[in-house]
């Protein structure tokens, strides 16, 4: 085995109890692989509403510089990673030859070449992880099952710390903040009632429930209260609301 792998490192990385730990955990895994640092990319995919991005790096710059300008939609990297299944060696030296925002950052950030390993944290969580260096990564790496095994063992710890202790939050910040009502007045209106309806139920006046309903439609970012419905439950928001009353 080319590489000394501390599995010791495992359970620190499952145990961070946040992503200063998880990064102070990680960087040694870098260096037993011969680069400089790493770099986390996830997208979650979800129906109706836009796609979720999230990156993390032991240098903080890259991973606000990445989210700020958008990235991901050419980061050649996170593509081929949703079609690979397998760990790979990635390098500026093989892209073509065209003008790309993301290689000219990774040229500032010295570095262009790095071992990526493609993750699926959840059902909705899609990305890699990348151990970059500024110099061409051992080939060594695609071969040697025994490292494969214990840097499975990496991301299913990274897994494991996100899962519990930061995707979750993401996700909720993500979600448009409703007020009770609202959420009140939406479920009402997925459960098949009209505002004079909803009125009734909630003994409110129709032009509060319909004032309701048109400010649910502004936040969710749709046009009426049936794009507002699907969105809603693609949120999980009408978990949120419970049938006490009918009509």
């Amino acid at each position: 085995m080319p590489y000394e792998a501390d599995y010791q490192l495992l359970a620190i990385i499952a145990s961070s109890v946040n992503l200063n730990d998880l990064s102070d955990a990680l960087l040694p895994v870098a260096h037993i692989l011969e680069c400089k640092d790493f770099t986390l990319v996830l997208s979650c995919q979800r129906p109706l509403v836009p796609d979720l991005f999230y990156a993390f790096s032991s240098n903080p710059q890259w991973a606000q510089i990445y989210l700020q300008n958008d990235l991901h939609q050419e980061d050649p990297i996170l593509h081929k990673s949703q079609d690979q299944p397998f760990a790979f060696l990635w390098t500026h030296d093989h892209q073509p030859q065209v003008e790309s925002q993301f290689w000219s950052l990774t040229e500032i950030f010295n570095f262009e070449n790095g071992y990526a390993i493609p993750i699926n944290f959840g059902s909705q969580w899609k990305g890699y992880i990348s151990f970059n260096s500024p110099k061409p990564v051992s080939t060594s790496l695609l071969t040697d099952s025994l490292l494969h095994k214990w840097l499975n063992g990496v991301v299913a710890g990274v897994g494991h710390m996100l899962m519990q202790k930061v995707l979750p939050h993401i996700m909720t910040e993500a979600v448009p903040k409703l007020s009770k009502r609202e959420i009140e007045c939406l479920g009402w209106a997925a459960s098949g009632k009209t505002s004079w309806e909803i009125a009734g139920i909630m003994t409110l006046s129709e032009a509060t429930v319909v004032f309701h309903l048109n400010n649910l439609i502004r936040k969710l970012k749709v046009k009426n209260r049936t794009q507002a419905i699907a969105v809603g439950v693609s949120l999980g928001l009408l978990a949120q609301h419970k049938v006490t009353h009918q009509i």
